[in-house]
């Protein structure tokens, strides 16, 4: 499996190609260094969280568009549990550890967890686990 880094970075590339923009002025333009630019190009860093967001606005993009490649024209067909799994583990993946607190705080204080199971009990996993009806 590809690393996320150089998936990200294909995809940063690609778009700054499409919007006929040089390295040097996404750069400029998402108010970061041309290395950091280059380096993410090639999947040797993940741009932090307002480097994403400043690159995806350079670029005229959300940052689920660009980043996991989501936009409006999406197919919104059902995916399975395994397709969202993946999605969601793409998405953290880009989280700094700050972010991925508070995700872990949103999950845990989540209803799932609420009234009578306690995080980690057999019955939230359970729970959690359990296939959707709908």
């Amino acid at each position: 499996m590809e690393k996320i880094e150089k998936l990200i970075g294909e995809k940063v590339k690609a778009a700054r190609l499409e919007a006929n923009l040089t390295q040097a002025k996404l750069a400029k333009d998402a108010k970061t260094s041309l290395t950091t630019i280059n380096r993410l190009e090639k999947g040797h860093q993940f741009p932090n969280k307002n480097t994403r967001a400043d690159i995806a606005s350079v670029l005229n993009m959300s940052e689920a568009e660009l980043f996991l490649g989501l936009n409006d024209q999406t197919e919104l067909r059902p995916k399975t549990r395994q397709e969202l799994i993946g999605d969601i583990v793409v998405a953290l993946a880009a989280f700094d550890e700050s972010q991925l607190t508070d995700v872990a705080k949103f999950v845990s204080n989540h209803k799932l967890f609420a009234a009578d199971a306690a995080p980690g009990s057999d019955a939230t996993r359970r729970r959690i686990n359990k296939p959707s009806n709908g």
